[in-house]
């Protein structure tokens, strides 16, 4: 007699294709709640899963994205630079001037 609250064991034989329908099940529930998202649906669920495994706190995320794209709009060059001391994080972002001639 099978334990009620134990979990399934998914059969390693079809463990493929458990991950392929639950896949395609994840893009359905992003389609769905993002219809207008531009960005891959896989990419959002690899960030999030990443997120979940590492306790990274997600905070930091919009920060480093918003750097990149403040550094993209202006001159397309520079750096964002994330400090981490134990559980305290920084970003710092530092854009790069266009470099100029020595002679004109």
């Amino acid at each position: 007699m099978e334990d009620m609250n134990s979990l399934p064991t998914i059969d390693q034989s079809n463990y493929y294709n458990q991950l392929n329908n639950n896949n395609t099940k994840m893009d359905d529930l992003f389609r769905q709640m993002f219809p207008d998202l531009s960005v891959p649906h896989e990419f959002v669920f690899q960030m999030l899963q990443f997120l979940n495994e590492t306790k990274v706190n997600a905070r930091i995320l919009p920060r480093v994205i918003r750097g990149v794209n403040n550094i993209l709009i202006g001159t397309g060059r520079g750096q964002v630079i994330v400090h981490v001391c134990k559980e305290n994080m920084n970003v710092s972002i530092r854009e790069t001037d266009e470099e100029m001639k020595s002679k004109t």
